[in-house]
């Protein structure tokens, strides 16, 4: 029973990217949960409550997957509510001892060297400032930060969107799951490539393209979910204007396509316009993509730009309004397209 119902998931999943349902846009994909939610390695939440985590196993009590029993290692974090971002306040260190970052709704903040959750009840060991374990309702934790382990993903992957807002890489839950349940789902990696999940070749913020503000890849720069005005996404890049950041393609790209918008953090007053360019064998650039003027507010804009077989790609921001400091811009799933996806 349950192998036929994960292959009944599977099967409904890749329906939705061949074809024109209106299911495989990307930007159509449900809203963030309100409620809790898990962070996993490989890209994506589950919505649910954390039930236990061990130095081997995490177990989610999930709204549409029931009972999850995950590796350790597939799950990096823990939101009580999507009023917090995706973003640790600082970068755990494995080597140094850290096993976990511990926020409270009361504004405090633990460093655990060992972590485990039970029964509502998580106890956190700590160091310093003198070696000591507290136990902590789970009610009382705002958020969890695990140590990432890091990994090239295996391609191609399937992105796959839920009814209650969970988003993730189809193999990294291999559990039962309603066809029904499914509302999008996007392959990556085979004539689709997700740019968010590149190493940017330079970025920077200006003219030049090697210094300067990083770019964010799976957040707004200011550290919340990527979305815009309701608008969420499987992945996303932020930007401060101005800034660009350069692309090398796997493989030749005949099609662009994104939504981007002023971040809802960038205020109604910021205005920027976004770019898409190219650039040749020989480090010549062409223009092949201008957005009329972006204001803090509007709707995020859908981009769809032919690429003529670019190997190297170029998203730019641009200020309009002269005031680069709120130009804040979230690109909403940038993806190029090859072969016959791009058709």
């Amino acid at each position: 029973m349950p192998r036929r119902w994960i292959m009944v998931c599977m099967t409904a999943a890749a329906s939705l990217t061949g074809g024109a349902s209106a299911k495989d846009a990307p930007e159509r994909l449900p809203p963030y949960p309100l409620g809790p939610v898990v962070m996993l390695a490989a890209g994506g939440i589950v919505a649910g409550r954390v039930e236990m985590i061990t130095p081997d196993r995490v177990v989610i009590d999930s709204l549409l997957l029931g009972r999850l029993d995950l590796p350790r290692a597939s799950v990096i974090g823990y939101r009580g509510s999507m009023a917090v971002g995706p973003v640790p306040p600082r970068r755990l260190d494995s080597a140094a001892g850290d096993a976990a970052i511990v926020r409270l709704l009361n504004g405090d903040e633990l460093m655990a060297t060992a972590l485990t959750l039970k029964a509502g009840q998580v106890t956190v060991h700590m160091a310093t400032p003198l070696p000591q374990s507290v136990v902590i309702p789970l009610e009382s934790v705002r958020a969890i930060d695990l140590p990432v382990v890091a990994g090239e993903p295996t391609l191609p992957r399937r992105l796959v969107a839920l009814a209650d807002g969970s988003r993730f890489v189809e193999a990294s839950v291999p559990e039962v799951c309603d066809p029904a349940d499914v509302v999008a789902s996007l392959l990556d990696g085979d004539e689709t490539e997700l740019l968010a999940r590149l190493e940017p070749l330079a970025s920077g913020q200006g003219d030049a393209a090697a210094t300067g503000r990083p770019t964010t890849r799976g957040s707004t720069l200011s550290g919340d979910w990527p979305s815009a005005r309701g608008t969420t996404a499987f992945t996303g890049v932020g930007m401060q204007a101005p800034a660009r950041v350069r692309y090398r393609l796997v493989k030749p790209a005949r099609r662009f396509e994104a939504l981007v918008a002023i971040d809802d953090s960038a205020g109604q007053e910021a205005g920027v316009v976004a770019r898409v360019r190219t650039i040749d064998a020989a480090g010549v650039g062409r223009d092949v993509y201008g957005s009329p003027i972006l204001w803090g507010g509007d709707e995020p804009h859908p981009i769809s730009v032919e690429l003529g077989e670019a190997l190297e790609l170029e998203l730019i921001v641009d200020p309009a309004d002269g005031n680069a400091s709120r130009g804040g811009t979230i690109w909403l799933d940038p993806r190029v397209r090859s072969g016959s996806a791009a058709e």
